[in-house]
């Protein structure tokens, strides 16, 4: 798997293979080269602050104290760009289009895509744990 993603951080909690991770590489290079920095980040908090859940492999034991390298692959962040950004998108355009195509006013249309677009993102909130899982940080190894 292609780690698309990768930080440095200690582990604070470990469950068997579910370890908490509070990340504390400072600055982390690959995140500062990225155009979505500020809207991944968590509520803008430095990586010092951030904690996350993550799964470590069978063959890896980690304990609480350890530092571990943890990372998320590119297929995943592909998948959360169409999903906040692309995804919304296209249902607005294909709304707007609709709403033409069946004889509404562009007032229409345009409001109809709006409330699409809110329904969208209130089944994503009503579905994020569901969503959170496919998007499992992993730990890779020990640093």
């Amino acid at each position: 798997m292609s780690q698309g993603v990768t930080h440095t951080g200690v582990v604070v909690a470990a469950d068997g293979r579910n370890v908490k991770v509070r990340m504390d590489d400072g600055n982390a290079a690959g995140c500062a080269a990225c155009s979505l920095h500020s809207l991944c980040s968590p509520l803008g908090k430095s990586d010092d602050s951030v904690i996350i859940l993550a799964r470590a492999h069978d063959s890896l034991i980690v304990n609480e104290g350890e530092r571990v390298i943890v990372g998320i692959g590119d297929g995943a962040q592909w998948r959360a760009v169409a999903i906040a950004f692309s995804l919304p998108c296209l249902l607005m355009l294909t709304v707007v289009v609709a709403g033409r195509f069946l004889g509404f006013g562009d007032d229409i249309s345009a409001l109809s895509a709006l409330i699409a677009t809110v329904v969208y993102f209130g089944m994503l909130y009503i579905f994020r744990s569901r969503l959170r899982v496919s998007y499992r940080w992993k730990v890779i190894g020990k640093a």
